[in-house]
């Protein structure tokens, strides 16, 4: 057990800003982190429960009007594409493993809760299972709303505490992958997965959820552990909003950047998808021109 908890997170160096640490834990009074807690759940609890209730339903298997918004001409490499699938998924695997293994090596195992990972470990079964079922729909919309994180992660990238180049390599590489892959999902599935524009249950459905899992499980795990996952703990020193109340501050913001973020994402995926289905298209009938003369 001593060794468990010892690569859990028992390599958490302190001395790093925004690591974690006892002085990150004493960042806020605990008066403090209980009053946002009871503050922000229940919020968030309410918002789970009201906008789950006015979800879209989704037929099993999938309905003929969803299949019909999938072009035939969609489906990327033809007869290739559960072979490129599953090279996306085993390269996918690849990096994530690495990144568990450098976890565990630098004893920092506790961190893999963080909300990119959750993406990724999301995507990876969206890749391997496929949208086959309601589940699998439900998790790609949710797994959008972690793209902006994922996002800010590429652009404010948060590697202080990663020594060696391999390990900077693969945090780019995976986060760079959690923004690609959404791409390529839909390119393969169809549209339809993507939210209509006008429709924001599922803005309030993941921001509720990710609100939720960072006053609870994130907070939790890490006062236990004095290791700053999300930064729940603790602000990182490059937060634009660095004070007492940075939580509420980033709460404000983020609940308008996340669905705005996703939103050019899903307006982003749509264009590049139908473009290139264009193409294939065009392709096509090219082909068939000429083997006619």
């Amino acid at each position: 057990m001593d060794v468990i908890l010892d690569h859990s997170f028992g390599g958490i160096n302190s001395s790093i800003p925004g690591i974690g640490g006892p002085q990150c834990v004493k960042f806020l009074p605990l008066w403090q982190r209980i009053a946002e807690t009871f503050l922000l759940v229940p919020l968030a609890i309410c918002g789970i429960i009201i906008s789950s209730k006015n979800l879209e339903p989704f037929l099993l298997p999938i309905s003929g009007k969803m299949l019909s918004s999938i072009n035939e001409s969609a489906v990327m490499f033809d007869d290739d594409k559960n072979l490129v699938r599953y090279c996306v998924l085993a390269f996918y695997c690849f990096i994530f493993g690495s990144e568990i293994v450098c976890k565990l090596v630098r004893r920092v195992f506790v961190f893999i809760l963080n909300p990119c990972h959750i993406a990724t470990t999301i995507q990876i079964l969206i890749l391997a299972i496929g949208i086959t079922n309601h589940r699998m729909y439900y998790l790609f919309r949710f797994q959008m709303y972690l793209l902006p994180g994922a996002l800010i992660g590429t652009i404010l990238p948060s590697i202080n505490s990663r020594v060696l180049f391999v390990e900077v390599l693969i945090y780019f590489i995976q986060h760079v992958a959690i923004l690609i892959v959404p791409f390529f999902i839909v390119y393969v599935n169809g549209t339809f997965l993507l939210e209509p524009f006008q429709n924001f249950v599922w803005a309030v459905l993941s921001f509720s959820v990710i609100l939720c899992y960072h006053f609870t499980i994130l907070q939790i795990v890490g006062l236990i552990t004095e290791a700053n996952m999300g930064c729940v703990i603790c602000p990182a020193m490059s937060d634009p909003f660095y004070g007492r109340f940075y939580r509420l501050a980033t709460v404000i913001h983020q609940a308008i950047l996340i669905p705005l973020i996703t939103e050019v994402f899903s307006v982003c995926i749509k264009c590049v998808t139908d473009v290139t289905h264009l193409n294939n298209v065009i392709r096509k009938s090219k082909r068939l021109s000429e083997r006619k003369k």
